[in-house]
């Protein structure tokens, strides 16, 4: 099995950045890639009473999922093929769900971005980057 990076993006401008520093780190450490977005639905489907409502916002996290894991897949074409791992898309809160994705015995170390904010919340804002720092089991890279 070969070594690996995660790098947990939001898919923002500045996420090629991130990408592109932590090929660097790869390219010295001998690693490849993996990127991980992750997505939060606007509400729990099951929470919602009414069968249609339900639906509709299972549908929106699927569609999401979908969008995210092409962009993710976009935005990781731009690294070489012999670094380029896989795009992994995962839900939940940011910083919660990067934690758990940042499994020691699969990744050397974790990068992050303070800077990038998209979607339904600021990604990763410091509160989260700090939440990642302070509870991941790898070391953690990030990003400004």
């Amino acid at each position: 099995m070969s070594k690996r990076m995660l790098v947990a993006v939001d898919l923002s401008e500045h996420s090629a950045g991130t990408l592109a520093y932590a090929y660097h780190i790869a390219e010295m450490m001998d690693l490849m890639i993996d990127g991980l977005h992750i997505t939060e639905a606007p509400t729990s489907g099951r929470s919602l009473g009414h069968p249609s409502a339900r639906e509709i916002v299972n549908d929106l996290a699927r569609s999401q999922s979908v969008a995210a894991e092409r962009e993710l897949q976009r935005m990781l074409s731009g690294i070489p093929e012999p670094r380029r791992g896989d795009a992994l898309i995962a839900h939940g809160a940011p910083a919660p769900a990067i934690v758990k994705m940042a499994d020691p015995e699969l990744y050397e170390m974790l990068v992050v971005s303070t800077v990038g904010r998209t979607g339904f919340s600021q990604l990763f804002s410091g509160s989260v980057a700090e939440s990642v720092v302070r509870h991941a089991r790898l070391p953690v890279l990030v990003v400004r």
